[in-house]
């Protein structure tokens, strides 16, 4: 009788040290995803603006475009100079910039947090102004 007590310890024991080697393997998995798809977030985010910012650049003024887009966590600045867009994400311990170059100088500016955002792109006599709409 007192043995079957000590196997069933011995088996918890085993499975409790197994958790205790596992936990951390799938905790670094997971962060390692959540950088890894908030920096693809950025790339889309930047993509999509700096299309944007092309095409009403290409058409003159009065063009204007108002974009709906999903900025991701973790973004701690935005780049909307001279004829770069981009942001600054935090990704793990330091900070990672995305940026694309675009055909018109850009000017504006945007609040840095996260969630989704309802941008205007507006074409001046000289550059696309992008503001939060």
């Amino acid at each position: 009788m007192m043995r079957r007590g000590q196997v069933a310890i011995e088996y918890m024991m085993v499975i409790g040290l197994l958790l205790l080697f596992v936990t951390p393997l799938i905790y670094y998995a997971m962060m390692s995803y959540a950088v890894s798809n908030d920096v693809y977030l950025a790339q889309v985010l930047v993509s999509r603006m700096s299309d944007t910012v092309d095409l009403v650049y290409t058409q003159n003024p009065p063009a204007q475009q108002v974009l709906t887009i999903l900025f991701p966590n973790n973004i701690v600045d935005t780049i909307l100079a001279n004829k770069t867009v981009g942001v600054v994400i935090q990704s793990g311990p330091g900070n990672t910039t995305i940026a694309l170059p675009t055909k018109g100088c850009v000017s504006g500016s945007i609040t840095p947090s996260s969630g989704y955002r309802r941008v205007l792109f507006k074409a001046t006599s000289d550059c696309v102004n992008v503001t939060e709409y």
